[in-house]
């Protein structure tokens, strides 16, 4: 090494010192410049020059940057104005590396803010009427909640009486608070000489002692947060959140006994989460200068690098309590009030599929439980993922429909009637979430019908087992009924939806019309007749709903000359076949006279609601005619089981006489579409006979389904009682059937691939 030169020793022993302070001094006047930003230029953050590296070229005009090993060198340069020195800054530095750390040591190094000035500056007196003046405004806060959400209120006041009582307690613990510290004075005196960022240094001590979180403490972060909107008093209330998380869920590098912060009780845990959750987003808006009427998402605005770090901070440890809380209170508290931050998860697109997931598994849990809370649960989800969509839908859209409608449909697999009510209310919110934009909607159904045809088109064609399967099995039914309740919700005829673009969809009514038929015809024999009486509700409540006419009359005709009837009914002791839960026929059930009555009561039910939609239509005496003359020659040759048959003949006949009176006085043609429609006025159509008929039938139905029910949930008390649980749902399908179904799922295909409007290859299958 070379030797050093004289004038290098005299300036080291005379001058080196003044031009370290003199660097130091004009970092830190510097430093608050680079925050400014010009007129035209985006606002820089001051965290983005951490890893510039540092410039030992010794040239006193350029600024001091920060070493890429340690973003604390902002603090580490305030501290060193008693006379540091920099082989001190770099050893500081050195002890805060490491990976496991990376995320909680960019949250402790944020910049510290001209305006965050702290609320125990002020003298003793003031911070005391600060502080009643507070405690008045969080007993109003607590009244608020009470009346807004009660649950809630009743949920802390069963666990967490200690937090209701808290406004009695804060004078007192300010008064030890004081006697700990002494006067205001000396404590602040001992402040300015830990440095600029002495308060703020909230890492554990040498000694290994955590900082505990107090109510003080607590309510003097909600002072500075709702008075101030201090990103400095946020930052510390993120380290105590991510504590919280931590306690509840700990990551493979971090736990809560590293965090900084420590939470000794439960109310202490719910204080915390309340004061984050509710002032959060409130700060990061104001700092941001956002409010719901913008367009696009806050990372467009050029404030957005200074509360990156803290947004990301509070939105990943909200997703961990998510994930890891069980209790149904706290946790429908936290995703009902995460819904208002749902436009911060769409700066972050990992983070926001992982919260999206987490709604999901909320939203499609517990199908086969009937409680209460979790109902409640699941709705709050369901609405945060809809907001999600409505106020992110570039970024959350397409993946919410395509996820809610693949989990509706892995969970269908095990429809029984225990998980019936459960799977229908998530039909029911995928039928909601596909309103909130149609050209969306009308791309993911395309590709499923798309893929369904493609599955019925191999089992046709190839004619095995397996592809059999995948059409006769729950899932392809759902998948059925859940397009065609969608199509019968947004196309229903002089309906504001089918105004306000839900006509867009009626293309796809042909599509699904043609598969349901081709799926009716795979398996025609008597096991599957179940299946086709399913297919036909959703074909007749898509005709009904719609006004488009389905020709199903055929395949509901069919089943009178098939060999049900062929053969004399054997008495059985079986209970009636519940045809609306099964899509095949036990083996037991066949050739007997109960099964033989199921399937005749089907019948007449099928053929009053596929011509329900056209009792007052002015063609309705020629419609009738060939089902009139079908019916008559079924009940000369079947006479035991024919009465209810011979009655929908009549009624038939009945109606077409009315109609047939009402338009004898008619004066238009056929030709004039116009006068057709109106032919009949709504009163008049209320007095058809066969519209009062089926107003009846639907009436007696409905009043026999309310009794089923409540003897479903009877009945599974009765055997929680027996078992000390709940059953879970099982199937009523023999094992060990040859004929056993098989599942259908819904392929990741792009948008790009839904647009096509041609079928795939014949030997092309189904990506599962």
């Amino acid at each position: 090494m070379a030797k050093a030169k004289k004038a290098t020793k005299k300036f080291i022993k005379n001058h080196l010192k003044d031009t370290i302070q003199r660097r130091k001094k004009h970092q830190k006047a510097t430093k608050h410049f680079k925050l400014k930003p010009k007129k035209d230029d985006p606002v820089e953050d001051v965290v983005d020059s951490d890893t510039d590296g540092m410039d030992d070229s010794g040239d006193e005009e350029s600024d001091v940057g920060f070493g890429a090993e340690g973003v604390d060198g902002l603090s580490s340069d305030d501290d060193s104005d008693d006379g540091g020195s920099d082989s001190d800054e770099l050893e500081d530095m050195s002890d805060l590396s490491g990976d496991e750390e990376e995320d909680l040591e960019d949250l402790e190094d944020l910049p510290d803010e001209d305006d965050d000035e702290e609320v125990d500056a002020t003298s003793s007196s003031t911070k005391k009427e600060a502080l009643n003046k507070q405690i008045e405004e969080h007993k109003a806060e607590l009244e608020n909640l009470k009346e807004k959400d009660p649950e809630f209120f009743k949920f802390l006041a069963e666990h967490d009486k200690d937090l209701l009582d808290f406004v009695n307690e804060e004078v007192s613990d300010d008064e030890e608070e004081d006697e700990l510290h002494g006067s205001g004075d000396e404590h602040e005196e001992e402040e300015e000489g830990q440095g600029e960022f002495a308060d703020d240094n909230d890492t554990m001590d040498n000694t290994g002692t955590q900082i505990p979180i107090t109510k003080p403490l607590l309510l003097q972060w909600r002072t500075s947060l709702t008075t101030l909107h201090s990103l400095r008093t946020l930052r510390k209330c993120l380290l105590a959140f991510r504590a919280a998380a931590l306690s509840v869920s700990p990551s493979e590098n971090a736990t809560a006994d590293t965090s900084r912060y420590t939470i000794p009780s439960p109310s202490i845990f719910n204080s915390l989460l309340l004061l984050v959750i509710r002032h959060a987003p409130l700060v990061f808006n104001h700092h941001l200068g956002w409010s719901e009427e913008k367009k696009g998402i806050p990372s467009q605005t050029t404030k957005w690098k200074r509360v990156q770090i803290l947004v990301k901070s509070y939105l990943s440890n909200l997703v961990r309590l998510m994930t890891a809380l069980t209790d149904t209170t706290l946790l429908s508290f936290l995703v009902r009030e995460s819904s208002s931050s749902g436009i911060y998860f769409a700066c972050f697109p990992k983070l926001s599929k992982d919260y999206l997931k987490c709604l999901l598994t909320i939203w499609s849990s517990d199908t086969a439980e009937s409680d209460g809370e979790k109902e409640k649960l699941r709705i709050v989800s369901f609405l945060a993922i809809r907001k999600l969509c409505i106020v992110a839908p570039t970024s959350f859209l397409d993946m919410a429909m395509k996820s809610s409608m693949k989990t509706f449909l892995q969970l269908s697999r095990n429809t029984t009637v225990y998980t019936w009510p459960s799977l229908n209310f998530m039909m029911n919110c995928c039928v909601e979430l596909c309103g909130v934009h149609i050209p969306t909607t009308y791309q993911h159904l395309f590709i499923a019908l798309r893929q369904s045809a493609t599955l019925l088109r191999t089992a046709i064609v190839a004619k095995t087992k397996e592809s059999v399967k995948k059409v006769m099995s729950w899932s392809y039914l759902q998948n059925l009924r859940l397009i065609g309740r969608i199509l019968a919700t947004y196309c229903e005829r002089n309906s504001p939806l089918r105004e306000s673009g839900g006509s867009t969809l009626e293309p796809l009514i042909y599509p699904l019309v043609q598969i349901s038929l081709g799926a009716m015809r795979l398996r025609p024999g008597v096991r599957c007749l179940p299946y086709r009486f399913q297919v036909l509700k959703t074909l007749h409540g898509l005709q009904a709903q719609t006004g488009v006419y389905i020709p199903t009359t055929p395949f509901i005709l069919e089943v009178l000359d098939s060999n049900v009837f062929s053969k004399k009914s054997k008495p059985s002791t079986l209970k009636p076949l519940d045809f609306s839960m099964s899509i095949k026929t036990p083996k037991g059930y066949e050739g007997t006279r109960v099964f033989t009555t199921g399937v005749v009561e089907e019948i007449v039910q099928a053929l009053y609601d596929a011509y329900e939609p056209w009792s007052t239509d002015i063609a309705f005496p020629e419609l009738s005619v060939p089902v009139v003359v079908q019916l008559r020659r079924f009940v000369k040759r079947e006479r035991n089981v024919g009465r209810e048959v011979m009655g929908v003949a009549e009624k038939f006949e009945e109606n077409a006489k009315w109609i047939s009176q009402k338009r004898q006085n008619v004066e238009f043609s056929p030709r004039d579409t116009r006068a057709v429609e109106q032919f009949l006025s709504e009163d008049e159509k209320k007095m058809s006979p066969l519209f009062k008929y089926c107003e009846t039938r639907k009436k007696i139905k409905d009043k026999e389904m309310e009794r089923r029910v409540k003897e479903q949930e009877a009945e599974r008390e009765r055997v929680a009682v027996k078992s000390g649980k709940k059953e879970k749902a099982v199937s009523k399908e023999d094992e060990g059937d040859d004929d056993e179904v098989g599942d259908f799922e819904l392929s990741d295909l792009s948008d790009v691939e839904g647009e096509e409007y041609e079928m795939e290859s014949e030997g092309e299958e189904m990506e599962e």
